[in-house]
């Protein structure tokens, strides 16, 4: 069975010690990236990135892998980086797709 993580403090730690910097507060900076949730059924969580001109904001589904690397998950083809306009889309999205 995959590893599941309790909190959103565990995969922090667990990416870092990878040697990532997904959570690293320059690079979450650069994205204009920002945690809209907690973490879901023990590896989801929804982020949101601002655009490159830092004048729209949308949301993306994030998969934590058992090693603790993250992933953007691709519940269909149109899913993806940047795919939500809403928090509420996304959180909708995520949850149909746990149900199946």
């Amino acid at each position: 069975m995959d590893k599941l993580f309790n909190t959103l403090s565990e995969v922090r730690q667990a990416n870092k010690s990878l040697g990532n910097y997904w959570f690293n507060r320059h690079t979450m900076k650069f994205w204009g990236s920002k945690i809209e949730s907690s973490l879901l059924k023990g590896r989801f969580f929804i982020s949101s990135e601002l655009s490159i001109r830092k004048d729209n904001r949308r949301f993306t589904i994030r998969e934590v892998k058992p090693d603790g690397s993250i992933e953007t998950l691709n519940i269909n083809k149109l899913d993806g980086f940047r795919a939500y306009y809403s928090k509420d889309q996304a959180k909708d999205s995520l949850n149909e797709y746990l149900k199946a």
